[in-house]
């Protein structure tokens, strides 16, 4: 995997996990801007051997569109999807059936006819399910999870959309691989029924 960053990403910290003090200590914060216009913070802390990552990006709620509230929230959960080397058994085979079905939204979206949508969404449910038969769900889960990794999750908000976990010291390279990874090549798998899963929340 390329270790590099988007250019859309203002952040990546680092940060040991401190352990528990009686007396308070400032925090040692180190900032770099990468030639990519990635911003680093780092805070060292040798106090265990645990690293807390996460990685920014400066795009939120108040970025929707306005005729299509909640897309930064979607997106989020579609970063989780995995890429053409993690999440599915045969990108190859996927493939046409994921390009199918974005084809297939972009007609739902300028059709009018409400019969003809039916059609449409027919199609879609079809060409998800084929799709479906190469897809591995919680791939991305499951590697940051053997890799020692804990309190997995993510979150958006007005101002930006933030991934995170917690990870053995050991790990670093490995997690700055698969994060790197996530952001530059994700497959939006499972698109059909994730929408559903935002919508209803």
């Amino acid at each position: 995997m390329k270790r590099s960053f988007l250019l859309v990403l203002i952040g990546l910290m680092v940060i040991a996990t401190r352990a528990q003090q009686t007396d308070y200590t400032p925090i040692d914060v180190e900032v770099y801007q990468l030639n990519n216009g990635l911003t680093v913070i780092l805070n060292e802390d040798h106090h265990l051997p645990q690293v807390f990552g996460s990685v920014m990006v400066r795009a939120g709620g108040k970025d929707d569109p306005k005729d299509a509230t909640g897309m930064a929230h979607y997106m989020e959960h579609m970063l989780f999807k995995g890429t053409q080397e993690l999440g599915t058994i045969n990108w190859e085979a996927e493939k046409p059936h994921i390009d199918s079905i974005f084809r297939l939204y972009d007609k739902l979206g300028r059709e009018t006819d409400a019969e003809k949508r039916k059609i449409i969404q027919k199609e879609i449910n079809a060409e998800s399910l084929k799709a479906n038969e190469y897809a591995i769900p919680g791939e991305m889960f499951n590697i940051l999870r053997t890799m020692g990794g804990t309190n997995v999750n993510a979150g958006t908000i007005n101002d930006y959309t933030i991934f995170y976990n917690a990870f053995p010291s050991t790990q670093i390279e490995k997690w700055l691989d698969l994060y790197s990874h996530r952001f530059e090549n994700p497959v939006f798998r499972g698109f059909q029924a994730e929408l559903e899963v935002v919508y209803e929340r």
